[in-house]
C-alpha cells in the first residue's frame, strides 16, 4: 500500500490539473501587442463605465444638435408663414379698398353728391398705401413685385377711365346714362 500511496502523490490531482489549465488559458488570453486582440470583456469596470458615459454624451450631443437645427428650420418656416399671412391680409385689404372706390363712385352716380367722390379719393389713397406696404413686404420676390406693379397700373387706369371719365359724363344729363353703363361694362 505504500507504493500505491507514493504513486498517487506523484500523480497531479484533479484540482491541480484544473488550476494549471486555467493558468494556461489566462496566459493565452493576455493581450499581445495590437489592439485587435483586446476584448470589451477584458476592460476594467471603470473603463466600461467611462465608455458607456462617453457614448451616452455623444448621443445626447447629437440629439441636441439635431433639435437645434430643426428649431432653426421651424423658426424660418414660422417667419415665412407669418410673412405670407401678412401679404394675404394686405392683398385682401387692397381688394376691399378697390371695391370701396367702385362703391363710392356708384354712390356718386345715384345721388350726384360730391361726398362720394371724396370717399373714392380717400379709398384710392388708402389703396396706394396698402400696395406700398405690400411692396415693402414682398421686396425679396421680384416676380410678385412685377404683378403688384401691373395691378397698381390697372387700378390707376380704371380710376382715370371710370371715376374721372364717369364723373365728367355724369355731370351732363345727356351723357349720364353712359356713365352708369360704364360700371356694368368694366369689372374690377
Amino acid at each position: 500500500m505504500g507504493a500505491l500511496w507514493t504513486f498517487l502523490r506523484q500523480r497531479p490531482s484533479k484540482a491541480s490539473v484544473r488550476a494549471e489549465t486555467c493558468r494556461s488559458v489566462i496566459v493565452a488570453r493576455e493581450p499581445k501587442t495590437g489592439m485587435a486582440d483586446v476584448s470589451f470583456n477584458d476592460w476594467k469596470i471603470s473603463h466600461k463605465l467611462a465608455a458607456g458615459f462617453a457614448l451616452m454624451a455623444l448621443v445626447i450631443a447629437g440629439t441636441g444638435a439635431a433639435t437645434f437645427h430643426n428649431m432653426g428650420r421651424l423658426t424660418a418656416a414660422r417667419s415665412s408663414y407669418s410673412k405670407s399671412q401678412d401679404a394675404i391680409t394686405l392683398a385682401t385689404q387692397a381688394g376691399f379698398l378697390l371695391a370701396r372706390q367702385e362703391n363710392s363712385f356708384r354712390g356718386y352716380l345715384i345721388g350726384l353728391d360730391p361726398y362720394y367722390l371724396e370717399r373714392a379719393d380717400v379709398h384710392r389713397v388708402n389703396f396706394g398705401k396698402t400696395l406700398d406696404q405690400l411692396e415693402a413686404l414682398l421686396a425679396q420676390e421680384p416676380e410678385k413685385l412685377t404683378q403688384l406693379a401691373a395691378a397698381r397700373t390697372a387700378a390707376e387706369a380704371w380710376y382715370i377711365q371710370v371715376v374721372k371719365g364717369g364723373t365728367a359724363l355724369a355731370a351732363n344729363p345727356m351723357t349720364y346714362q353712359d356713365a352708369t353703363d360704364m360700371l356694368s361694362l368694366i369689372h374690377i
